[in-house]
């Protein structure tokens, strides 16, 4: 067993066939007894690519509601959420803009 974290592409690999979608689902294999991370945003971020791909002709309408059903249900058994407070975001952001490199970009 060991313990992953995922971004929204990855999640969306569950439901959508796309590459990289049978890696995703070995990992999500229950028999491999993973434990799969996700940030709260990921929520939101999954909704809205199914949602697009249902909007740019890739999806039926039932099989796009179908699909994020199945997302909102597995959250509640499959999925450890991760909520972030505020105050961690900003900090994230402003690591994000200082770290790794020899000068900072100012915003």
């Amino acid at each position: 067993m060991a313990a992953y974290y995922f971004d929204a592409s990855a999640v969306v690999k569950q439901y959508v066939d796309e590459a990289g979608s049978g890696c995703v689902r070995q990992l999500l294999d229950p028999d491999a007894h993973h434990e799969i991370h996700m940030a709260a945003i990921g929520k939101v971020e999954v909704v809205a690519a199914v949602t697009r791909r249902w909007r740019s002709g890739g999806r039926a309408p039932s099989d796009a509601r179908s699909l994020i059903h199945e997302f909102q249900s597995d959250l509640k058994s499959r999925w450890f959420v991760a909520e972030m407070a505020e105050s961690l975001l900003d900090e994230a952001t402003e690591l994000a803009v200082t770290a790794g490199g020899s000068t900072a970009l100012e915003l």
